[in-house]
């Protein structure tokens, strides 16, 4: 529920992607229209989830960014402790790779690699309380 009154695809569309229905792409409806399907306990792979096993990868996505452009994302864990994925943006040049490795359960070192912005490297610590 919310106050003031929301219907509830307009309370779960600000909550997933922080707009309103209207100002959602197409790709955030399907997205959207899987979460509704799964919180009602209609839940089956959906579409992502049988592309993605489809092509044998871990992780599959397409987001689209605040400047109107879409990316398409894939990844696989090699091992428990270490991702490799890959994103391509609608720009030719915009592709990105990236690595994760999970160093302990608290430091990451990840580094990313691509014809924008050229290559980075960082650590990442979490602490989970």
């Amino acid at each position: 529920t919310s106050s003031p009154f929301r219907p509830q695809d307009e309370i779960l569309a600000l909550l997933l992607f922080g707009r309103p229905l209207q100002e959602i792409t197409p790709f955030q409806a399907l997205q959207l229209a899987q979460a509704a399907a799964t919180l009602a306990g209609k839940s089956g792979p959906g579409m992502l989830g049988l592309a993605r096993d489809k092509l044998g990868v871990d992780t599959l996505n397409v987001s689209q960014a605040e400047g109107g452009g879409t990316t398409v994302g894939a990844g696989k864990y090699i091992t428990d402790r270490v991702f490799v994925g890959v994103e391509q943006g609608t720009e030719p040049d915009s592709r990105r790779f990236k690595t994760e490795i999970e160093i302990t359960p608290n430091v990451t070192a990840k580094t990313t690699t691509g014809a924008e912005g050229g290559p980075s490297v960082g650590l990442e610590w979490k602490y989970d309380y």
